[in-house]
């Protein structure tokens, strides 16, 4: 994950990208945080919506230079996203709930003062939301019985997450 003001861009996709393929002990001991989170390494296949984001000539090129095969996903069905499309609707969920939030439609703000109420850093947003996903891929999922990934996050109960 990338955790930026501005819009997203090929620039965001290529951080996010050398993210995923970066170990992510460096970035995690940086935000004091102790998870198991061992993904790493160059993906084999990208499968993506269509935002212009997803199809500028860099990320294009980028995959062909690393023998990345590119793919979209159909537009309007999200079930071909699902593992994705999954923890960033329980992330998005768990964001509405912090002190400040501007809310996903501006009409169900009404007249909250979301710049008065914000509390966090983009740093503190940051850790925030790495314990938000190293929760969720840490936890049974009551369909399949298992989680995605072994070991569980350590320190969620300070950030005020449950398991």
């Amino acid at each position: 994950m990338v955790i930026t003001l501005k819009a997203p861009s090929a620039v965001s996709v290529g951080l996010c990208l050398a993210q995923a393929c970066c170990d992510k002990r460096p970035w995690l001991e940086s935000l004091g945080v102790e998870v198991h989170w061992p993904m790493s390494g160059k993906p084999h296949r990208l499968s993506c919506t269509t935002p212009s984001e997803f199809k500028s000539a860099a990320l294009r090129r980028g995959c062909e230079q690393h023998g990345i095969e590119l793919t979209y996903r159909p537009g309007g069905q999200p079930h071909y996203g699902g593992i994705v499309e999954r923890v960033i609707g329980t992330a998005m969920t768990k964001v509405h709930e912090l002190p400040g939030t501007t809310f996903s439609d501006p009409a169900d703000r009404g007249s909250y003062p979301s710049e008065k109420k914000a509390a966090l850093t983009l740093r503190e947003l940051e850790r925030w939301l790495v314990l938000v996903v190293a929760t969720y891929h840490s936890s049974t999922h009551r369909g399949l019985g298992q989680t995605q990934q072994g070991g569980g996050p350590k320190g969620s109960q300070k950030m005020g997450i449950r398991r």
